[in-house]
């Protein structure tokens, strides 16, 4: 039926409907051309922009697996589709947004998945090019909602509750509940859940351009979770608010590593703790947000640190750290777990070099590793391929120091090789509960009397509700 579909069956939109939800990138591309080709003769874009940008994301996602396939003539069929729109004042900006669309949409369904920072950045310049001239919101409206995949459809929402401005908007919007998608009735449903809660929620920005914003809408629209996230927390979006927080530390903590590499570790230590303490009072605050809507926080975090009764003074080995994390979820579950960290700082060598070894001596990690088997190293180094610092199980550090044959140093590029970002590691291993030792002995070194305690303790505590 879609290989010869003649007008008007069930209409363009019909046609376009089955287009859509046929463009798998399995099964040869032919009747999906044709299909195109046929709704192309019976559009006429001046009279509907929004189905024009529809077809224009069909022939961007068609030119993409086409070129992947070494197929003919992909150049000349795309430059036939954006010159039949050529003659719109908006050609430009459509054939933009179907560009953009059609390159990160793909994204969400791979390990690429855009993160937080980059999709507020993309849903303003979004905002900005289309928001201004009522034919584009009317046109970008019905195509996010219909268009966008599954795994794009909270961030399909939130750019059209940004495009919603006037009266005449929702009203457009209420005569896309009677859409022929059944994709698009749904998503209509939850940005109308919004807009009525939003009706009581007094000055709160009607565009939701922060993550904060997007919290709040997903669970007032019922849209949560977005496959439950990485960790226990189920809650992909407060993973990636954590992750995004903590990478922002390490990614400053790192660039500035070069003017501050010459200080001794328990100050750079010092340095970097205090950026994760008021990082966590951000977090907190920017959840605490939720609270003037009525919703409830999902996560309540607080970071606090000192520095134990060994530290002081140059340290040649290093510095240790005891990170304490407690968990109560819904005031039933609880757990308390310590992690064992031995940081060590990457020595300059002259102006511009740095070492090929981290120093780091073997009965150090022995020494860790005797004490608990939830034991890491962290290594202090300034960018290299990413802005970051290393974290690396302190077993994998002795695995890699017998490699090599070595007593009092561990190779700069194997660890790079075996090591997770700390950004990773605090949001998947530590808050994730990946790692941790629960036995009181462990525990007990965490006292502030305790002697020969760890020169840093940092107690997180993360409180969850049951739902």
């Amino acid at each position: 039926m879609l290989a010869y579909f003649e007008a008007p069956v069930p209409g363009l939109r019909g046609a376009l409907q089955a287009l859509v939800a046929s463009l798998p990138e399995d099964l040869a591309l032919d009747r999906h051309r044709l299909v195109a080709d046929k709704c192309w003769e019976h559009l006429k874009p001046q009279e509907d922009p929004g189905l024009a940008l529809v077809l224009l994301w069909v022939e961007e996602r068609l030119f993409r697996l086409a070129l992947r396939r070494g197929l003919e003539d992909v150049f000349e069929r795309r430059n036939r589709a954006r010159e039949r729109v050529g003659i719109l004042p908006v050609a430009e900006a459509l054939s933009w947004l179907a560009e953009e669309c059609a390159d990160l949409w793909p994204r969400f369904e791979t390990e690429r998945r855009p993160g937080a920072d980059e999709l507020a950045a993309w849903r303003k310049e979004v905002t900005r090019r289309v928001v201004k001239k009522p034919v584009l919101r009317k046109a970008a409206m019905e195509f996010f909602l219909w268009c966008a995949p599954d795994a794009a459809a909270s961030e399909a929402e939130l750019v059209t509750l940004s495009l919603v401005k006037t009266t005449t908007d929702r009203r457009l919007l209420r005569r896309l509940g009677e859409h022929p998608s059944t994709r698009v009735r749904f998503r209509v449903r939850a940005i109308h859940a919004w807009l009525e809660a939003g009706a009581e929620q007094g000055t709160e920005p009607q565009t939701p351009a922060t993550l904060t914003g997007a919290l709040r809408h997903l669970r007032a629209s019922g849209a949560m979770t977005l496959g439950g996230g990485r960790t226990w927390l189920r809650d992909r979006d407060l993973e990636e608010l954590l992750l995004g927080a903590f990478s922002r530390v390490e990614r400053d903590f790192s660039a500035r590593y070069p003017q501050h590499c010459r200080e001794d570790e328990a100050q750079l230590v010092t340095r970097l703790l205090e950026d994760l303490r008021h990082e966590f009072e951000s977090i907190r605050s920017d959840l605490g947000l939720l609270l003037s809507q009525g919703q409830p926080v999902p996560l309540e975090l607080d970071l606090r640190f000192r520095q134990g009764l060994a530290s002081g003074g140059p340290r040649p080995s290093g510095v240790e750290l005891m990170f304490v994390l407690s968990v109560e979820v819904d005031a039933f579950l609880k757990t308390r777990r310590a992690v064992l960290v031995r940081a060590r700082k990457l020595e300059p060598w002259g102006e511009g070099q740095w070492a090929p070894n981290l120093r780091l001596g073997r009965e150090q990690v022995d020494g860790l590793l005797g004490l608990s088997e939830s034991a890491y190293c962290l290594f202090l180094v300034p960018p290299s391929l990413r802005a970051e610092c290393w974290m690396v199980p302190a077993r994998l550090v002795r695995g890699l120091m017998e490699a090599q044959g070595s007593l009092s140093s561990v190779s700069r590029e194997g660890a790079q090789r075996v090591a997770r970002s700390l950004a990773q590691w605090m949001t998947y291993d530590l808050l994730g509960l990946w790692s941790g030792d629960d036995r009181p002995a462990v525990l007990e070194r965490a006292g502030e009397n305790a002697e020969g305690g760890p020169d840093f303790v940092v107690e997180i505590s993360v409180r969850k509700g049951g739902k």
